[in-house]
């Protein structure tokens, strides 16, 4: 096979522009965690789960859908159904995927978020979980191949690596201005076997249209909200209206 094959092509697209961007973002929510910048660490840890999952899409030739998935992690994991293997998934990888659904698109504040502080560990197993899966393959060694990725489980993980890997590349370049934030208190992503690290303590934040429905009307006069937004502020709005809790804002 040439490097001028379409096939060739198509495969370097999606680890360039997918598994490389998400290996990025991966890293820029671990810094945003350590800095204890939460929503920024939800909204770079959605990102780089998507672009994870996209990767595995476009190298397993998945047609999009009709209807643009845009950040829904959930719809993206579903659509996996049509690669040629299972992508075999943890419960914890399973729980911060609905975690970074619930909270991570949103940010500006419009919803209220919460971090209860484990998240950062549970991003960690997740982007090496769901990564092992972001390489082409090849039908012929296709069953041997998946076979390896699920042996992995049973050894420390980072003697698991993907050749040519954004992050691998980072981990073994010591003078690599990333690297200290890859390898921070990471369980999965290491130069050696780590038997314990730390996690972070609770953040949360209200919204201010939570706090304030009343003021609904008013926002969406100037600045976007997304409609399923508007919605469950209006059913909101309404019961407290019924529990006679609704307050008169004035001009």
């Amino acid at each position: 096979m040439t490097w001028d094959s379409l096939r060739v092509r198509v495969n370097d697209f999606a680890i360039r522009c997918f598994r490389d961007s998400g290996d990025r973002d991966y890293i820029t929510a671990r810094m945003a965690f350590r800095a204890g910048l939460m929503p920024q660490f939800l909204w770079s840890g959605l990102q780089a789960i998507e672009k994870y999952f996209k990767c595995i899409h476009v190298l397993n030739r998945v047609p999009k859908p009709p209807t643009p998935l845009r950040h829904n992690l959930a719809a993206s994991y579903e659509l996996m159904r049509k690669c040629p293997f299972k992508v075999r998934l943890s419960e914890t990888t399973t729980e911060i995927i609905k975690h970074l659904d619930d909270y991570g698109e949103y940010r500006y504040l419009e919803i209220s978020w919460h971090v209860l502080g484990h998240e950062r560990f549970r991003l960690d197993r997740a982007v090496w979980e769901i990564r092992r899966y972001c390489r082409p393959f090849d039908n012929s060694t296709l069953a041997l191949d998946i076979a390896k990725i699920e042996a992995s489980e049973t050894r420390p993980p980072h003697q698991f690596q993907l050749q040519g890997g954004l992050l691998e590349k980072i981990l073994t370049n010591r003078k690599h201005p990333a690297r200290s934030a890859l390898v921070w208190q990471n369980h999965y992503f290491s130069s050696r076997s780590r038997k314990r690290v730390r996690v972070g303590g609770l953040h949360a934040e209200n919204s201010p249209l939570w706090l304030y429905p009343e003021m609904l009307d008013e926002v969406c006069k100037y600045a976007y909200l997304p409609k399923p937004v508007i919605i469950a502020y209006r059913e909101q709005l309404a019961k407290r209206k019924r529990d006679g809790t609704a307050r008169t804002l004035l001009p």
